[in-house]
């Protein structure tokens, strides 16, 4: 009888521990996709307070919507909402924060870096840093593969200045540039932002006071490479406008847009407002036409804004938000799934079976019956690529000591609870 009822206390006791560990609902918080990991800092929690708590899901295994592998990491230093946030495509380990809505105010930096292979947070001190970002809220980051972080636009906490200039964060070299830009570049924010061919587009949002919302027809598009802006017209089905949406880029072009609000004036206080329409939309970047695609309403999400979506393999994956349509304030905690491939809301993703990419039928010739090399060809062949492969894997290993000083030169190591040292 003993060992029965130790057996369900402890049992009793996993299973409340488990059931603990998922996080409240919110919105406004950053998100990132880091390799099979999708990382949550920060946001507003349903009693309006403001946090510094980070949570992942984990789909390294099948996940399912029913029971998300909810994990806890190191919190942040400082809490965070209305930021941006990106993970650095060199080495796919390192999620940059910058700007945001922080407290406490005088925090002594606008740039956090968390390492999320050791769970370490830093400071980063960027040489140039626009000192404007200590409280610029209200922004998107876009990195490109060279290693350089875009932010365009955003506002001020009190909303008394806007801004339209674009910042760039090179993160090899730890500088900061603040470009110039045309006057006509609208002042902006709550946009949605993605990169396609190394040129970022810019979806939605508000402009200038806030009091109006952008033309969704009225696509406005920064090319990396030669810094400049141009606009592209879209038509096609009919948008409404918005503000706090998301966007993804699938593997055909495609821009996939959910969510957002046409309520300019959403925030804490917020009490209702009509549906966007249509909830989720498509634009395609080789006719520049958008589609309201027909989806079956099962399993869907409700009417979000200031959600976080990211897509993992062919699955748009959306999570926490305001909750537009409620009649009164109320965030949420769910998690949904679309399937890209089918258009059909889904409530598992199987990591398993991972879906495997389109394959095109086509003649390839290949020459079967070619001269062999000799034995001793292919001794010299190896030996060559022997010696080359040793002289390259020197410069690499130098030229990574080098960019490592580097960074610890300009990184200031933050103590929190749980951190990891090296």
């Amino acid at each position: 009888m003993n060992f029965f009822h130790i057996f369900f206390t402890l049992n009793s006791i996993l299973i409340f521990a488990n059931c603990q560990n998922i996080p409240d609902s919110r919105f406004e918080q950053a998100g990132v996709l880091v390799n099979e990991k999708i990382y949550f800092f920060g946001g507003i929690l349903q009693n309006k307070s403001h946090n510094n708590e980070v949570w992942y899901l984990d789909f390294s295994n099948s996940f399912n919507i029913t029971s998300p592998s909810w994990h806890k990491d190191v919190e942040l230093p400082i809490k965070y909402d209305l930021g941006a946030s990106c993970v650095s495509l060199i080495d796919n380990f390192t999620v940059f924060l910058i700007g945001g809505r922080i407290s406490p105010k005088n925090y002594s930096s606008s740039i956090l870096v968390f390492n999320s292979k050791i769970s370490q947070w830093s400071i980063l001190n960027a040489t140039g840093f626009n000192s404007s970002f200590a409280s610029r809220i209200a922004i998107q980051s876009i990195i490109n593969n060279y290693g350089k972080i875009f932010i365009f636009g955003g506002r001020t906490q009190g909303k008394s200045t806007w801004f339209n200039d674009m910042n760039v964060l090179d993160i090899t070299t730890m500088t900061w540039t603040t470009l110039s830009q045309p006057q006509d570049i609208t002042k902006s924010v709550e946009y949605a932002s993605v990169l396609s061919n190394n040129q970022i587009i810019y979806i939605g949002g508000r402009i200038n006071s806030g009091k109006s919302l952008i033309d969704m027809n009225n696509i406005r598009i920064f090319d990396t490479k030669s810094l400049n802006w141009s606009i592209k017209n879209a038509s096609g089905d009919n948008i409404s406008a918005r503000l706090g949406h998301s966007a993804v880029l699938t593997q055909n072009g495609d821009i996939i847009i959910y969510g957002g609000t046409e309520n300019s004036t959403t925030s804490a206080t917020f009490v209702s407002s009509p549906q966007v329409i249509p909830l989720i939309a498509i634009l395609n970047t080789n006719t520049w036409m958008w589609s309201n695609p027909n989806i079956s309403q099962t399993n869907a999400p409700p009417s979000l804004a200031f959600h976080s979506s990211v897509l993992y393999k062919n699955y748009m994956i959306i999570a926490f938000g305001q909750i537009i349509t409620a009649s009164s304030f109320v965030t949420s905690n769910n998690v949904y799934i679309l399937d890209i491939q089918n258009y059909a809301w889904v409530t598992s993703v199987n990591s398993e079976n991972p879906s495997q990419p389109t394959v095109t039928s086509s003649q390839t010739s290949v020459n079967l019956a070619g001269d062999k090399p000799s034995i001793h060809n292919l001794l010299f062949i190896g030996i060559g690529i022997g010696v080359g492969s040793i002289i390259l894997i020197g410069i690499l290993s130098f030229a990574g000591f080098i960019l490592y000083k580097k960074w610890h030169q300009k990184l200031e190591i933050i103590p929190t609870p749980g951190n990891i040292f090296p």
